[in-house]
């Protein structure tokens, strides 16, 4: 059906096809355009995977261990973005830290890096990774992401060690014979 439209007008997301024609003052009406396909979505790029990007090794003081959020389509992180990623220790007793967000280049990226610096006094022993929680993303397409909390996928990396430990040196004396 047709309508007159002299102001703009929003439409839903979707496929949508255009076509135009104008009435002048005097009441000609012209020639249908052509049709004109577009698709609107305004929705956040979904997310992909969460995962554990780093290897399996030991990681000692001032290493990082990174996180990787991948999304459907590119999105932007600002430099002040306070995103996290919470993880925790597969040993006993649990020790639960967060690695933080990384800015992405400004024309964005599919996946999000989060990274982590181990910490003198970290001793994780393997990590299970728990949750990530976003905010203030933003797609290509100027979406802006509300406050997401993801937490229905865990990964356990056993082989990831986060030592912070420093070596402790004991030595003793020889027994004197006398």
């Amino acid at each position: 059906s047709w309508n007159d439209y002299s102001t703009p007008v929003s439409i839903e997301n979707g496929s949508w096809k255009i076509i135009a024609r104008q009435t002048d003052k005097a009441g000609n009406v012209s020639e249908l355009t052509d049709p004109m396909s577009i698709v609107v979505d305004s929705a956040f790029p979904s997310i992909v995977d969460f995962t554990v990007s780093s290897p399996d090794g030991n990681y000692k003081v001032g290493s990082k261990v990174q996180f990787a959020l991948s999304f459907s389509d590119k999105v932007k992180v600002a430099s002040s973005n306070t995103s996290k990623v919470t993880f925790e220790s597969v040993n006993t007793p649990k020790a639960t830290k967060t690695a933080d967000v990384v800015a992405t280049d400004a024309a964005g990226q599919n996946t999000v890096i989060f990274e982590y610096t181990v910490q003198e006094g970290d001793n994780l022993q393997g990590i299970v990774l728990k949750s990530v929680s976003f905010n203030g993303f933003t797609d290509t397409k100027g979406t802006t992401s509300g406050t997401v909390n993801k937490t229905d996928k865990t990964e356990t990396r056993a082989g990831i060690i986060l030592d912070g430990i420093a070596p402790a040196l004991t030595m003793a004396a020889p027994a004197m014979k006398g």
